[in-house]
């Protein structure tokens, strides 16, 4: 479940990037809102290197207070919200809801997850 919470943000916003891309070489989405598009994915992308980064170290027998992955994943309820600014300057500047609503949904998961390991602290 873990690894559904924390990468599948990733591959919802690479597809968004796919499909604003698309929209941007018809004509239909400014430059900015690539840019804004880009942003989210690298906070999801983030956000899935660090999970899969601290699985593939030597499991950690640590408290959550002192758990390095629960700290860096906790950052994500601070950082999520940006990611849901950029969404929604993407929409602002030309992109599709279809690009939009998928981003917010993947970025509102991670805030989730970063709330979830804040609380855990």
């Amino acid at each position: 479940m873990p690894v559904l919470l924390t990468c599948s943000p990733t591959l919802i916003s690479g597809l968004a990037l796919g499909r604003v891309l698309w929209e941007y070489k018809s004509g239909r989405a400014k430059p900015s809102a690539v840019v804004a598009v880009c942003g989210a994915l690298l906070i999801a992308a983030s956000a899935a290197f660090i999970y899969i980064h601290y699985e593939l170290k030597q499991p950690s027998h640590l408290p959550p207070w002192r758990d390095p992955e629960t700290l860096d994943l906790a950052l994500f309820g601070l950082v999520g919200p940006l990611g849901l600014v950029t969404a929604f300057v993407a929409a602002v500047r030309g992109a599709s809801k279809w690009v939009v609503l998928p981003v917010l949904v993947a970025l509102s998961i991670l805030t989730l997850v970063g709330f979830m390991e804040a609380i855990s602290v």
